[in-house]
């Protein structure tokens, strides 16, 4: 009875031990790269040295692969290309608006920079 009763235990414990072993500290996780967009937010941060610096004028970012691990913080790893933009907009004046901008841009993206 004994012996069945520890069995039964050490399966259950390493069952939940299994199943929690992806979340291990210390292990790397891979992510989507286009499964969020703080992925692109942390490619910007890692070109520009600004948070929410948003666009890059001229420059796409493409994202290859993204993973993360858990130590003491949240380190990640970026993989990614600098794809250079040719755009062209079309600029009218409202009268209705004081912020004046493009009312639509169109992109053609170029060669991968390596």
């Amino acid at each position: 009875m004994m012996k069945t009763l520890f069995l039964c235990f050490l399966v259950i414990v390493l069952t939940v031990t299994l199943g929690h072993s992806s979340r291990l500290l210390g292990g790397w996780r891979i992510h989507d790269p286009y499964g969020s967009h703080k992925y692109a937010q942390l490619a910007h941060f890692a070109l520009t040295g600004k948070r929410n610096a948003g666009g890059i004028p001229g420059i796409a970012i493409r994202l290859h692969h993204v993973a993360s691990q858990v130590v003491s913080g949240v380190k990640y790893s970026l993989s990614f290309d600098l794809v250079p933009l040719s755009c062209s907009g079309q600029k009218t004046h409202h009268t209705h608006n004081k912020r004046r901008g493009y009312d639509s841009v169109f992109c053609i993206m170029a060669e991968v920079e390596n």
